[in-house]
């Protein structure tokens, strides 16, 4: 590992203009996600904070201070529990987003800001993340509202610039017309990625075998886990509360 790291710095330090950081913590993240092949790993490094400077909008004010009342929707959580393979998991719930409070660009924000913290841990690094995502309550406005730009800008940063491997989403109860939102977002997936979407519908059966127990799944994926999103997250309470007094 160290000596992958300093090869990664090494060509990291090639692209000193841009790339900012270049510590072993941070550096770590960017072989996991790339298993260990340092070139792709450095290509990786180079193009996430070239999305930064290409989105900087993104990240303006992007601490707990200014994110916290997203999340105080409820529309995001971890589950306390992992998959079977080691995967931490990210739940969405799409009823708690409200479009006419929040634009969609916030709430894209703040995934970003908690997978930023999650990936920190090298849980995440080694075994990446699963989402279970909670279509009840999308409606086509919201799906409108989002704009090809938007869902570019999401996929380009899964797929090719953000240091963690997305092992799966999985999506229940999307609406009948969820076909022709996956038709607006699907050419903008690559082929892996494409794979690793499953649409379940009404079946939560392949989203409860996930698991070792039935009790690590929230309710309304079939298991038996009464699972608080706010709670899940307090830690960005703690630090919305301490960056308000500073």
């Amino acid at each position: 590992m160290e000596a992958d790291l300093d090869r990664l710095r090494s060509l990291a330090l090639e692209n000193g203009d841009v790339i900012t950081r270049t510590d072993n913590a941070f550096l770590q993240r960017f072989l996991y996600a790339r298993k260990h092949n340092v070139d792709a790993a450095a290509i990786l490094l180079l193009k996430y904070f070239k999305f930064q400077q290409q989105h900087a909008a993104l990240f303006v004010n992007f601490s707990a201070k200014f994110l916290w009342p997203i999340f105080q929707t409820g529309f995001l959580g971890v589950l306390p529990s992992h998959t079977k393979n080691g995967s931490v998991v990210l739940v969405l719930r799409c009823r708690h987003i409200d479009l006419k409070k929040y634009f969609f660009h916030e709430y894209k924000r703040a995934i970003m800001f908690l997978c930023e913290h999650l990936i920190e841990s090298e849980q995440a690094q080694k075994h990446g993340f699963v989402v279970l995502e909670d279509f009840e309550g999308f409606h086509i406005p919201f799906g409108r509202r989002m704009g090809d730009d938007s869902i570019r800008s999401v996929v380009d940063w899964v797929q090719e610039c953000f240091p963690a491997r997305f092992k799966a989403v999985h999506c229940i109860r999307q609406p009948w017309y969820m076909t022709a939102v996956w038709a607006v977002v699907k050419p903008f997936l690559g082929h892996k990625l494409k794979k690793k979407i499953v649409l379940h519908g009404g079946d939560r059966s392949a989203v409860v075998s996930l698991f070792s127990m039935a009790s690590e799944v929230p309710i309304e994926f079939g298991g038996t886990l009464a699972f608080d999103s706010l709670s899940s997250v307090s830690w960005i309470e703690k630090q919305y509360h301490v960056e308000m007094k500073a």
